[in-house]
């Protein structure tokens, strides 16, 4: 085997210094990456984990719902308004609405007979 031993000297000469840079900086940026995509990781992981959990008992989530007390008695819901329809060989509908509650207690003036119905 011929083995020649390198003179370091001989190389230096023939290849230009390259300065040396301070790698701290990137080490710096490097560090702070990684610690960023191990917490990002750390939080999708537990958000992950949480939105499993509430989708595997969705029924079990309490729903209260309290009576609210009231002082006044409820007010009465107004009632529909009076239809008369008139028989005749025109027929015509009219509709009136109910002005207040105790209106609703009125009879209809014009009432449709079976009479009314045949024809001549």
């Amino acid at each position: 085997m011929n083995y020649t031993p390198l003179n370091q000297e001989v190389l230096k000469g023939q290849y230009p210094q390259v300065p040396q840079k301070s790698s701290s900086i990137h080490t710096i940026l490097l560090l702070i990456g990684t610690l960023i995509a191990v917490v990002l990781a750390f939080l999708l992981f537990v958000l992950i984990q949480k939105k499993m959990q509430q989708n595997q008992y969705p029924a079990l989530q309490p729903t209260v719902s309290l009576p609210t007390p009231t002082i006044f008695p409820p007010t009465p819901t107004p009632a529909l308004p009076t239809v008369v329809l008139t028989l005749s060989p025109t027929a015509s509908v009219s509709a009136t609405p109910l002005a207040s509650p105790s209106a609703a207690m009125l009879t209809p003036t014009k009432v449709a007979t079976p009479s009314a119905t045949k024809a001549p």
